[in-house]
């Protein structure tokens, strides 16, 4: 059992790990976007963008205008603050690997507690003289 718990936790961690290096490239990559001034681009690229073929069975056609309406407007105000959010946005990598090893110790943390109840749980009950 206690083998099971430390499996458990070996493949939590790892799919932890893949997700926070993800998050990572993405905001190295919006990171550079912002200081490159590429946004306004991007944005005016997104409003042009046409909704896949299949996505009207699913979606209403207007919810998917609104939602890229939404898109291209956020975009656009990144664009004005990008000066500001360049600089800020070298921070968010380091503190997405922060935040991996917050969640490494209480992977670690709650996988040790298990460990520690499962040992509890199966000692054998003290022999009576």
């Amino acid at each position: 059992m206690k083998a099971l718990v430390w499996s458990l936790c070996l493949v939590l961690l790892a799919c932890w790990t893949a997700v926070m290096a993800l998050a990572a490239q993405a905001m190295r990559w919006i990171a550079q976007g912002l200081a490159s001034g590429n946004i306004q681009d991007f944005a005016s690229g997104a409003a042009q963008w046409p909704a896949p073929a299949g996505l009207p069975a699913w979606i209403d056609p207007q919810w998917v205008q609104m939602i890229q309406s939404a898109l291209v407007s956020l975009l656009s105000v990144f664009a004005q603050w990008s000066p500001q959010l360049s600089s800020i946005a070298s921070w968010l990598v380091p503190l997405v690997w922060v935040a991996w090893a917050m969640g490494l110790v209480l992977l670690l943390s709650l996988s040790g507690v298990a460990h520690w109840l499962i040992g509890r749980l199966r000692q054998p009950p003290p022999l009576a003289a």
